[in-house]
């Protein structure tokens, strides 16, 4: 992890705030409750971006087309803070994963190989 990184800051707050000398473990429960934060942003975005295709006949390459009409606000990608890619050959939003490194889509991260893991995070809707 980037030290400054936002997702491990978090990290770093949560140990303080408990205190607890090994947390070994700990930053796997954090790790994983991140992911599934994303996967979650990264549903709504797809739902959304189904909508504005049926809609429109076309998918919304970024997110100034999705908000605020059917999303409030442009989720963010949670291991970064940053704007979710866009990846054009797939036509899908995807987060850079905790390694914080923008593999272009290419290598999808899988939670269960932990936090070492490399990795973009996205999802697919079935159509």
């Amino acid at each position: 992890w980037i030290i400054d990184s936002p997702f491990r800051s978090s990290v770093l707050r949560l140990e303080e705030f408990f205190c607890v000398e090994n947390l070994t473990y700990w930053g796997e429960v954090v790790l994983r409750s991140v992911y599934f934060e994303t996967a979650l942003n990264l549903t709504r975005l797809q739902i959304a971006n189904r909508i504005h295709e049926l809609e429109t006949g076309e998918k919304a390459k970024d997110m100034s087309h999705l908000v605020p009409i059917l999303l409030p606000l442009a989720p963010v990608d949670p291991f970064t803070d940053q704007p979710f890619h866009w990846d054009a050959s797939r036509e899908t939003f995807y987060s850079v994963g905790p390694d914080e490194m923008d593999d272009g889509n290419s290598i999808r991260y899988s939670p269960t190989n932990g936090s070492k893991s490399v990795g973009d995070v996205s999802v697919w809707i079935k159509e």
